[in-house]
């Protein structure tokens, strides 16, 4: 096959990955107007992509930091089916949205074709496709956490994330707890 030819299967398949991204758009704008609307000049959505799991617990440890940049309500968006659980441990005032892994991922591609809402934060370093967030970890003692939290997800005043407490009896969210325990020590401490 040539160049021109796979280039064209391969742009045909993200413009279809797009149009799902699309509809998944607007399952989620309906969803967030059935939890009270959703304004573009505050409020933030905050998705958390399956292939970056320590980003969705970064995401989740800086939740007060959204609500704070942004002055507005932040919506959550995750395919861990534990997100709903979780979001009130971290942040009471989050507004939690499902989204299947294929449907985040429809997301993203529509995110890299069109820039269709401002404030939609993808919580990776490395995702959607081309972010190379990940080659600044290190580079004069920066960390992972600042790189998340600085350029992916746009949070100009860094402020380190402080785990919350939690004295419940789901065994699921103390693990959840104990792994973002762990994720925050070492993308805090890395550059070190």
């Amino acid at each position: 096959m040539d160049v021109r030819a796979e280039a064209a299967k391969v742009l045909k398949e993200r413009k279809r990955q797009a149009v799902i991204g699309w509809r998944v758009w607007r399952r989620l704008q309906k969803a967030m107007k059935a939890a009270g609307g959703f304004d573009r000049e505050r409020d933030v959505i905050v998705v958390a992509v399956p292939e970056d799991p320590d980003g969705e617990a970064l995401a989740l440890l800086h939740m007060e930091h959204f609500a704070k940049t942004y002055g507005g309500r932040v919506f959550f968006c995750s395919s861990n089916p534990l997100a709903s659980k979780l979001l009130p441990v971290f942040f009471k005032d989050a507004v939690c949205l499902a989204a299947s892994a294929e449907e985040i991922e429809a997301l993203e591609c529509l995110a890299q074709l069109v820039k269709f809402c401002g404030r939609l934060r993808f919580a990776s370093v490395s995702h959607p496709f081309g972010r190379i967030g990940e080659r600044m970890i290190g580079v004069k003692g920066i960390t992972e956490d600042e790189v998340f939290a600085i350029g992916a997800c746009s949070l100009w005043k860094y402020e380190r994330p402080v785990l919350p407490g939690y004295s419940g009896e789901n065994s699921d969210i103390r693990d959840y707890l104990k792994k973002a325990k762990r994720i925050l020590k070492e993308k805090t401490d890395e550059a070190a």
